[in-house]
């Protein structure tokens, strides 16, 4: 569990932690620099509890994908889970997770059903931010559309085979790296399964919301190298077979980093990361700008790239407002 300051949110997530029924674990927090106040706190609750384990990142880059790595390469568990320091487990999260595993031998993961934490509960209600549950008829297709199955909090893994297939989360991005870690599992051939259970994970998405936005806006190196990673590894592994969903999954990109303003030196280097693996991704692509680019002379930045990339946001609001809740109810109800 990677930390950096947010005392009071830290606190509630290692009781929630402690609170489990499950008594055979251990946190492996590792603080990013937070503040003294925050790093007191870690400290007193690794000298009040042996399972708790405090190390203080050392390693460059900043970021909690380093300190992931830091967290994984102490572990001692047979299982591993990797959660965020913000949030909330319920009581029987460890346990049953732990209890699926044993039962299913051949899984390399498992995936867990999560919701966002609103007011001291997990909510089951508008399930737009609720993940982990197997609704998709093709998860590489999902990941690859920037549409995720599921995060990496939703997930229980075994310790070995992360190591066997050489999983690790990759520091040079500063944003999309959930999706990165699980395609990467994905591509690898790890077995997984779906548990059929309730949330036992509660995501406080407001916070997280707010610092993916800003993330994705300013982080433009990275989120180049998350194009061109999930292009290069997807097609070595399957060739032409995906090339809808990473198209489709470039526009995601576009516009979660241009949403309030344009950035024209970031979409010409797209442009070209896309010209690099698919050139007819590319024609697409150009037309769309220049459309975008045309109708900006008439009204706002904003409003242009809505009407240019209009039919994209029309299916992915239909996918993620409307179709994900229905197939999550359905699944629900059942």
């Amino acid at each position: 569990m990677p930390v950096f300051n947010r005392m009071e949110l830290v606190k509630e997530m290692i009781d929630s932690i402690k609170a489990n029924s499950f008594p055979d674990w251990e946190l492996i927090a590792v603080d990013d620099g937070s503040d003294r106040e925050t790093l007191d706190f870690l400290h007193e609750n690794e000298a009040g509890d042996s399972r708790i384990r405090v190390f203080i990142r050392t390693e460059l880059p900043k970021g909690p994908l380093t300190c992931r790595n830091i967290g994984f390469a102490q572990a001692k568990g047979e299982y591993i889970v990797f959660f965020d320091s913000d949030d909330y487990i319920t009581s029987d999260c460890l346990g049953n997770r732990v209890r699926c595993m044993d039962q299913n031998p051949d899984a390399d993961f498992m995936v867990f059903p999560a919701g966002e934490y609103i007011d001291g509960k997990i909510d089951c209600k508008s399930l737009i931010y609720s993940y982990g549950y197997q609704i998709n008829k093709d998860d590489i297709t999902a990941f690859c559309r920037r549409i995720l199955p599921f995060v990496v909090w939703n997930n229980i893994y075994r310790r070995d085979s992360l190591k066997r297939y050489g999983i690790k989360w990759d520091t040079k991005l500063r944003s999309l790296e959930d999706a990165d870690y699980n395609m990467q599992t994905l591509l690898a051939g790890m077995k997984y399964k779906y548990a059929n259970s309730l949330p036992d994970y509660g995501y406080r998405i407001a916070h997280n919301t707010q610092a993916l936005s800003r993330d994705m806006s300013t982080h433009h190196d990275s989120n180049l190298h998350a194009v061109d990673k999930f292009y290069a590894s997807v097609t070595g592994r399957f060739g032409h077979k995906y090339d809808r969903a990473l198209y489709y999954g470039v526009l995601s990109v576009f516009t979660m980093v241009c949403r309030d303003a344009w950035n024209r030196e970031f979409i010409k280097d797209l442009n070209q990361v896309l010209k690099n693996h698919n050139r007819w991704h590319s024609f697409r692509f150009g037309l769309k700008i220049r459309t975008m680019y045309f109708l900006s002379v008439f009204m706002s930045e904003r409003k242009a790239r809505q009407i240019a990339t209009s039919f994209y946001l029309i299916t992915n609001d239909i996918r993620f407002k409307v179709l994900k809740p229905k197939r999550i109810r359905k699944i629900m109800m059942s």
